[in-house]
């Protein structure tokens, strides 16, 4: 093998190659690839180097090709002897920035282009989330304004919310937490937990809590907004009668919590036992279900 000086890039050399001369390096390259014993040429070159990573410190060789960042030379490394190719084509760089072309190029121009273009997007999704986030706002401000009295409640509204509250009421009793968050299940069967929520959001008596809620579980559609039930965090849009002697709703939180049975009828109670134990029922064969599907798989 041949190897012309004028096609080797000496600008950056290898700092275990100094003590040799352009000359000496050249042939040290075309003795490599002519097959002779790398631990000799080692040895007789005086190179601190193992002897499988020798041609790895060669010189690149220079193509006609300028980087795209700088107008430096774009070059190809060597590949070991024992490889078909000897030059390594696809792992061109530019001598002086060390940019590749490729798409995870890692030089100091790409990456500051990679940064700018995160930061572009950062700032984009920050724009989109604040007004997503006015927009929740407004619409939790204009629910809020239908609010709805203690004595207003109907029975049904009454056990929901007890349900819900004391599944997923926070600590500071300030708002409902999202559920999917709790452990405790408010119903024997999800489809019967959406069916609660969606009762209480459609009376607004919960209103969906547009300022702090994750902005994931929310979706912009043709028709509107969307949310996940499950995800999202609600506020109690009810009052106590008497307001100004429960401003903050301890009262009223309690007697929700733990309602008066006295507020529900014989009929009310002997219906909603039998939808519960209808979910009961839906719940533990489709459990059942599972327990086959698992043990036909077994």
């Amino acid at each position: 093998m041949i190897v012309a000086l004028e096609k080797l890039e000496f600008s950056k050399l290898d700092p275990r190659l100094l003590h040799l001369s352009q000359d000496e390096i050249i042939q040290l390259i075309n003795r490599y690839y002519d097959g002779e014993t790398v631990s000799k040429l080692i040895k007789e070159y005086k190179i601190k180097i193992t002897p499988s990573q020798l041609y790895s410190i060669f010189p690149p060789v220079k193509s006609d090709e300028k980087c795209e960042h700088c107008d430096s030379n774009v070059v190809f490394p060597w590949g070991s002897k024992s490889w078909s190719e000897k030059l390594v084509i696809n792992q061109k760089f530019c001598i002086n920035c060390n940019h590749s072309g490729r798409s995870n190029c890692n030089c100091i121009k790409c990456l500051e282009i990679r940064a700018l273009e995160e930061a572009e997007k950062l700032k984009i999704k920050r724009e989109e989330d604040e007004r997503k986030r006015n927009t929740l706002k407004e619409i939790t401000l204009s629910k809020m304004q239908n609010i709805h009295l203690e004595d207003d409640l109907t029975m049904e509204d009454r056990l929901y919310l007890a349900v819900i509250l004391r599944a997923s009421l926070s600590e500071d009793m300030k708002w409902i937490e999202p559920n999917s968050k709790n452990f405790v299940r408010m119903s024997p069967t999800s489809e019967y937990t959406n069916e609660i929520l969606k009762t209480l959001i459609s009376r607004d008596i919960l209103i969906v809590d547009g300022a702090t809620s994750d902005l994931n579980s929310f979706q912009e559609t043709e028709k509107g907004i969307v949310y996940d039930m499950l995800g999202v965090k609600y506020h109690l849009n009810v009052v106590a009668n008497d307001f100004e002697e429960d401003f903050n709703n301890d009262g009223l939180i309690k007697r929700l919590i733990y309602p008066d049975s006295n507020l529900f009828t014989k009929e009310f109670c002997y219906e909603m036992w039998k939808r519960v134990a209808l979910e009961e029922s839906k719940q533990y064969l489709l459990y059942q279900k599972s327990k086959v599907q698992i043990q036909d798989h077994e």
